[in-house]
Formats: C-alpha cells, structure tokens, sequence
C-alpha cells in the first residue's frame, strides 16, 4: 500500500444514525490503483468511535494475515478530521 484514504459521508447514513452518524470508507492506492479497503456505518464521529473501528481493522488483519503489513507505516489522507487522526495515531502507532 502506498496511501489510505480515509472519508466520511453524513449524507448517505442510514436514517436511524441521524447525526452524526456516517458511512466511513478507507481506500488504499496500490500502484496508482485505487482498491476500497474498508466500509463502516458509524453511528458516532468521534475519537473513542474511531478507534473502535481503527481497532477493529488491526485486529482483523491480525487474525487474517498474522501481522499488519505496511499498514502503520502507510502514507494515511483524512480531510481535516482531528478524531480520526488522533485516533490512527493511537491505535497504529508503535509502542
């Protein structure tokens, strides 16, 4: 992987979500190809929500795959998101 994408959109979210509920998407680029990566209806945006999910994704790759892969280490894109970042941060950084 060379770059994550990561965005939110409020407008599509399932009416029960209401605000600020989202469909969350991560894309990867793989040799200038774009592959989706992950999909998540989120029912919250904030930090704790987003390291749920960031969470989640490092233990499924854990489970999968046996080990991350590049994935801390990847070039990560957010719109100007505060939680997320911090919470990519929290959860993918070495420790």
């Amino acid at each position: 992987m060379e770059y994550i994408l990561c965005d939110g959109n409020h407008k599509y979210n399932p009416l029960e979500f209401h605000k600020p509920g989202q469909l969350y998407t991560l894309h990867m680029i793989i040799k200038g190809e774009y592959h989706p990566f992950l999909y998540a209806l989120m029912k919250k945006a904030d930090h704790k929500a987003y390291c749920s999910l960031l969470g989640c994704l490092q233990e499924a790759m854990m489970t999968r795959f046996h080990h991350l892969s590049n994935l801390p280490h990847t070039t990560w894109l957010f719109d100007f998101e505060p939680a997320t970042m911090g919470a990519c941060i929290a959860v993918f950084q070495p420790h």
